[in-house]
């Protein structure tokens, strides 16, 4: 699994205090691997308006979020195909440790932790780099 997060200069070397930072394809940078602490500095980084977003990625998975402060938050699942994209209600900043922390951890029980709606389908855990809001905003549809 990586954690991605736009490539942005030395501020994220400060934020990432647990693991060097990667330059990915996509105008990303990120870690391999990322452990809790990665995830939880990355999360604040985007509360404080520091990043735009975040992503989780397991190979053609990925799980996104986009927004700053208490939110609300603009979470969206992809499944492996763009035209699958799940999308959370609005969800405030509470939520997003809990549901990205354990994506992470690969337990299923984001699942459960937000209203997903879209993609003709039930949120599965699988997803692709591509699509949804952050696709547009990155350029990928």
């Amino acid at each position: 699994m990586q954690l991605l997060v736009p490539e942005g200069g030395s501020i994220l070397d400060t934020v990432f205090s647990s693991s060097s930072m990667d330059i990915f394809d996509g105008g990303h940078q990120g870690v391999d691997g990322p452990s809790d602490q990665d995830l939880t500095d990355a999360l604040a980084a985007l509360r404080a308006g520091w990043i735009e977003y975040v992503i989780l990625q397991d190979g053609d998975e990925f799980l996104q979020v986009a927004g700053e402060g208490d939110g609300p938050y603009l979470v969206q699942l992809c499944p492996g195909d763009p035209d699958q994209m799940l999308t959370a209600s609005p969800v405030r900043f509470g939520d997003v440790v809990p549901l990205f922390s354990s994506y992470l951890r690969g337990d299923g029980a984001w699942r459960q932790l937000a209203g997903w709606s879209g993609g003709g389908g039930q949120a599965t855990g699988q997803a692709s780099p591509r699509g949804g809001f952050l696709g547009r905003l990155l350029g990928r549809d």
